[in-house]
């Protein structure tokens, strides 16, 4: 049986770094093979458009992109959107239109021109309704980054939204979930920590971004010292405490299997330590390249959502 080889990308970003990661995917038939090609990090203000576009040209040599790879990104901010409700079962032609309605109140922005995109869960197929997770990005927002990326000569095969690509990249790393039970997925970013809350198909998906700058606290022109330091990783574990509260009356659930940790800074213990001390979890650096059987240098957790990405082409 003749053997395709693919080149997948997985690009993600924020305020102060771009990361990519690079993977050949050997396929024969259904069985895929990995193998990890390169991984890149460029450091600087991305916080602007033009910023950010002189940042993904830097990458894309780092990296080598060439025009066969296929390129996956993901889109992150306020105005991303995500949510799993029960939906009553309709035609595909009808449901797309029927989602905007029922979601046009909890947006943050206006529903007529956003981009919308849902996936059923496999088990609730059964019955009347449907469990569906709603993906809804404001349309300019993902014109603006598919414009910018065409100005690159990258034409992404698939962009994502970042709490879905937390979510999947933390599936790649876990062998299995057990039924019923919520796990707890924290994204340290540079100005945002973003809180998944993901399990099997009758586990409900839940996000929220928190602001939370540890650029100014754990960079390199870190400002914040001493006990200021853990005040605010206090205060951290205190918003993820609540948001875990507010979880458990909204999903009538305390099942909670701990707090898998992914993003920047995870090397400095004392953040899992004082985010298991609140929650009384226990915590864990996510690691998707051992689940994978592949080794890195990279700090645990840096490039999980970048690996994530690139993994979508062979799944």
């Amino acid at each position: 049986m003749a053997k395709t080889i693919i080149t997948s990308i997985g690009i993600e970003w924020d305020a102060v770094g771009v990361r990519a990661a690079k993977i050949n995917i050997s396929r024969t038939g259904s069985k895929a093979q990995v193998q990890v090609a390169g991984l890149s990090e460029l450091r600087g203000d991305f916080s602007t458009d033009e910023n950010l576009s002189g940042g993904m040209k830097k990458i894309r040599e780092k990296i080598s992109i060439s025009p066969t790879d296929r390129v996956v990104t993901t889109l992150a901010g306020k105005q991303v959107y995500v949510t799993q409700i029960p939906f009553r079962k309709l035609p595909d032609g009808e449901l797309r239109n029927a989602l905007k309605l029922e979601i046009k109140k909890s947006l943050p922005f206006e529903v007529a021109g956003a981009s919308i995109d849902y996936q059923i869960l496999e088990e609730s197929k059964k019955g009347d309704t449907y469990q569906i997770v709603i993906t809804a990005v404001p349309g300019v927002m993902v014109s603006r980054h598919l414009h910018m990326m065409e100005r690159l000569s990258i034409k992404p095969w698939i962009v994502d939204v970042l709490p879905l690509s937390i979510a999947n990249s933390f599936h790649l790393a876990q062998k299995s979930f057990a039924m019923g039970l919520a796990y707890v997925i924290v994204h340290i970013g540079s100005t945002v920590v973003n809180l998944v809350i993901c399990g099997d198909d009758n586990v409900p998906f839940f996000h929220r971004s928190i602001y939370f700058s540890s650029d100014e606290i754990f960079g390199e022109g870190a400002t914040v010292e001493g006990k200021e330091i853990e005040k605010r990783l206090g205060d951290l574990a205190e918003e993820i405490g609540r948001s875990l509260s507010f979880y458990e009356k909204t999903f009538s659930t305390k099942n909670f299997a701990g707090v898998y940790l992914e993003g920047e800074y995870l090397e400095n213990e004392s953040i899992a330590a004082i985010i298991g001390a609140k929650t009384s979890l226990t915590t864990e650096v996510v690691d998707v390249f051992a689940r994978l059987k592949q080794t890195s240098n990279a700090p645990k957790g840096k490039f999980e959502v970048a690996m994530g990405l690139a993994m979508r082409n062979a799944q």
